[in-house]
């Protein structure tokens, strides 16, 4: 096809997007008041979503699973709304509103009252509205985003774009093809994690019990340097300058790769302060509870690299302990436990944080320096799989994000749409 008729077919089907409130193209509901007392409960076979099953997937196109099930007794005296399968739940309410958790529900099931519902019309695909729904920033929608809170007459105002349903499938299958690869890589990581912690437990035994006897001491006796918060500088400074690590650039014991770290204007003297070398041990102090206390140890680099000011910098003393076996305590789930009890004094809405003097007071059982190194040597190969899974992560993230914003303008499926425009037309007409 000539270029000139491509593009006068792009714009043929282009012309058949539309724009319209989600009000007009979905039902836009909330649940119920969950029902208070275990008789609603006990022996429930039907689903009950609660805020806390949306926030444990965060963001996922098929929940199936609830830590609730409700019983007859309650839907009939309780008068619950059952909402089809593949709805869109979206926080309405309390600390998880800003979080910008969304899930499709893959059952039918009855949904709390801090959850507001999306059920697609015959306008638009449940698929294509979730997609929609990731782009979306609930502090936009809110009146105050002091209070977290999210209207549902502010929700049906939004307004999206809404193509035929033949390119809205066309968008969905490229999205779910770019999700079904984050998610492998996910797993992926989440087993290699698995396989450290099992093999920490096997050599050193359930921290919490410490059935070996080491002496338990806080992680401060060993901190030879730090612990010390890093650098803040306003959004403008960045761009360019000096690599630095951010929050999102580590989990799990392992940075991305240099190259998805941000630059950022640095003086001689802030490089100097901030820098990272190899041996430091990071740690992330503001976050949601799920991952504020994730860390990092910082392995060699070829260009100097400072750290954020949601991050906090350490070494440890290896006359005494090795940064790899306090990345592995610092991971597991003994040390989860101390973090999140600590956060749960410390939250602000819906975030926690830890302080300096909390990372130095984590108990730690101190193994002999021997067992260490041969705890090192066993987890070599999965910290490098770890490593080299983050940087795949941030590749699909990236991907994944860019995707999304090509979607809804048009830009994804354009050359797509120019080439099967007669086509898409006349499914509009039918």
């Amino acid at each position: 096809m000539e270029g000139g008729e491509m593009s006068k077919k792009k714009a043929q089907a282009q012309n058949c997007w539309r724009t319209a409130k989600l009000k007009v193209i979905a039902l836009v509901g909330a649940g119920n008041p969950a029902p208070q007392g275990i008789k609603f409960f006990e022996g429930g076979t039907y689903p009950f979503i609660r805020t806390q099953d949306v926030g444990r997937l965060h963001i996922h196109p098929a929940l199936s699973e609830t830590t609730d099930y409700v019983n007859d007794l309650a839907v009939e005296t309780k008068r619950l709304k059952l909402w089809p399968e593949k709805s869109l739940l979206i926080p309405k309410s309390g600390a998880s509103t800003f979080l910008n958790h969304r899930v499709l529900t893959a059952i039918p099931a009855y949904v709390a009252s801090h959850l507001a519902v999306v059920v697609a019309s015959d306008q638009v695909l449940p698929e294509y509205l979730y997609f929609w729904s990731l782009t979306v920033d609930s502090r936009r929608i809110a009146p105050d985003n002091d209070y977290p809170s999210l209207r549902l007459s502010d929700l049906k105002e939004v307004e999206l774009s809404v193509p035929p349903l033949p390119v809205q499938e066309r968008i969905v299958q490229i999205l779910q093809k770019a999700d079904e690869i984050y998610r492998k890589r996910q797993e992926a990581m989440t087993l290699a994690e698995l396989t450290i912690q099992a093999i920490f437990i096997d050599m050193f035994g359930d921290p919490i019990q410490n059935p070996k006897g080491f002496p338990v001491i806080s992680l401060g006796e060993v901190i030879s340097e730090g612990p010390q918060n890093g650098l803040y500088k306003p959004q403008d400074a960045y761009g360019s300058g000096v690599r630095i690590v951010r929050t999102k650039n580590y989990y799990a014991g392992a940075l991305t790769s240099v190259d998805d770290f941000s630059r950022l204007e640095c003086t001689l003297d802030e490089i100097s302060k901030y820098r990272l070398n190899p041996g430091d041990i990071v740690v992330n102090r503001v976050n949601s509870v799920k991952y504020v206390g994730k860390c990092a140890l910082i392995p060699r680099v070829t260009e100097d690299v400072v750290f954020e000011s949601n991050t906090m910098r350490f070494r440890v003393d290896p006359s005494k302990v090795f940064a790899e076996y306090v990345i592995a305590f610092l991971c597991s789930r003994s040390c989860r436990n101390q973090i999140e009890e600590i956060g749960a004094r410390r939250r602000a809405v819906n975030m926690v944080s830890i302080n300096q003097q909390n990372v130095k007071g984590l108990r730690l059982p101190l193994a002999p320096t021997d067992l260490q190194r041969k705890f090192i040597d066993s987890i070599q190969q999965y910290t490098t799989v770890v490593s080299n899974l983050m940087t795949g992560l941030e590749e699909s993230t990236k991907l994944f994000d860019g995707l999304l914003v090509r979607s809804f303008t048009g830009e994804l499926t354009a050359e797509w749409e120019g080439a099967n425009a007669d086509w898409i037309t006349a499914q509009v007409q039918l």
